[in-house]
């Protein structure tokens, strides 16, 4: 998992075309969904963002979490964008990530069941399964764990790696 650099333009782009053809010449276009552009490096985003304030078409900056080997879950659509059927970005500002440290596997599997509707995705990526739910139902979460006599481990997002 990487943090790469979205930046959202306003839909007056739309009608910018010699500003498209710009921002895709001057920058490092990684991945484009409509009027996000994303970009591996900051330079190439903060250039972005500067050349869409020079054209009034700036809307917004997002950190984003670069996942692989990955599955959808039921809120996918609200807090990522796939690029493939195996890579896909997740808006870090939105979401909190998770992995199971403790606890007997039907126990870990009955609570997953519980959080399952509130799932953005789980990566496989790494050596045990990391689950992404939104922000705002990690207290929801922690109770449940405990009801389930388990534990679970937070990721902090912001260590993951950055390109300058």
């Amino acid at each position: 998992m990487d943090i790469l650099y979205g930046v959202e333009a306003s839909n007056q782009l739309e009608e910018m075309d010699d500003f498209k053809d710009l921002l895709q010449k001057e920058t490092n276009i990684f991945f484009q969904n409509d009027l996000l552009y994303i970009y591996q490096y900051v330079d190439d985003a903060l250039l972005a963002k500067e050349l869409l304030n020079i054209g009034t078409a700036y809307e917004a900056n997002h950190e984003l979490l670069y996942i692989h080997k990955y599955k959808q879950g039921e809120l996918f659509f609200d807090y990522g964008i796939q690029k493939t059927d195996d890579e896909a970005f997740l808006f870090k500002e939105m979401i909190a990530a998770y992995y199971y440290e403790k606890g007997e596997q039907t126990a870990q599997q009955m609570a997953q069941f519980e959080i399952d509707e509130y799932l953005i995705a789980v990566t496989y990526e790494s050596e045990r399964p990391i689950y992404f739910v939104p922000q705002q139902h990690v207290q929801f979460i922690i109770r449940l764990v405990k009801a389930y006599a388990i534990e679970v481990s937070f990721l902090h997002l912001d260590k993951f790696k950055k390109n300058g």
